[in-house]
Order: C-alpha cells, then sequence, then structure tokens
C-alpha cells in the first residue's frame, strides 16, 4: 500500500503490466519524509482467478543522496523487474508532499486502484 500523508514529498508512482497474457504487474514509488531518508517501495501482484496476491518491498537509502538519485533507483529496479513480454509502463509525476494533490493525480491513471482509507489519530475515539 502506498501511504499519502501530509509532508510526505513523492517522486511519482511507476506502474508495469505485461501484453503477454500473464496475470501480473509491478508498481512502486519513491518518497522522502521530512528530515527522513529516501524510501522506495514496489510491490508484485499476481492474479489468481477473481483474487489477486501483493507482495511488498520497501528500501531506505541512509545518505544525504539526491532526488534524482531516488529516481534513478526506482528506474533501475524496475529495469531489473522480470515482467516477461513486452511490458507496458507508465509514470505517474507528483514532486510533492500534498496528500490530496498526489490522490487526484494518481486517481487520473487506468490502472490505479485507489482506496482512500481514513486513519484515525491515537487520541481519537473508535
Amino acid at each position: 500500500m502506498i501511504e499519502f500523508k501530509a509532508g510526505r514529498y513523492f517522486i511519482g508512482v511507476w506502474f508495469a503490466c505485461n501484453r503477454d497474457g500473464n496475470k501480473k504487474d509491478w508498481m512502486g514509488t519513491a518518497y522522502r519524509d521530512p528530515g527522513g531518508p529516501w524510501t522506495v517501495r514496489y510491490r508484485f501482484r499476481y492474479y489468481h482467478s477473481s483474487e489477486s496476491e501483493a507482495s511488498w518491498v520497501e528500501a531506505k537509502h541512509n545518505s544525504d543522496a539526491t532526488e534524482e538519485f531516488a529516481k534513478e533507483a526506482m528506474e533501475m529496479i524496475l529495469s531489473m523487474m522480470p515482467m516477461g513480454g513486452m511490458p507496458e509502463m507508465d509514470f505517474c509525476p507528483m514532486y510533492s508532499d500534498d496528500p490530496k494533490e498526489n490522490m487526484r493525480r494518481l486517481s487520473q491513471r487506468p490502472w490505479a486502484r485507489i482506496t482512500q482509507v481514513n486513519v484515525k489519530k491515537k487520541n481519537e475515539e473508535a
């Protein structure tokens, strides 16, 4: 899952799927929380009849890496993914820490399955 929250700066979201009939796709993102390291997060999704199975991987770069470095790292990871066939690829640019704007941009992509989850703060009652 990708969590948009105030102050979390996203470069964008990458997506790839197969054209050869295999039922799998790949999605990833690169983001940075205020004062934190760049985080690269991606997943494979495999489809089995009406259900799907996703597995997420996350890596953090604990240095003063640049935004360009984080973007290149994500593109390198995507280029090494064993998608098979000729993958269709898309990049949804964000370059923003505004959660509403990032959600709006992502929701315009035909491959995006958007589910908004309201997370309650610790001091709120259930």
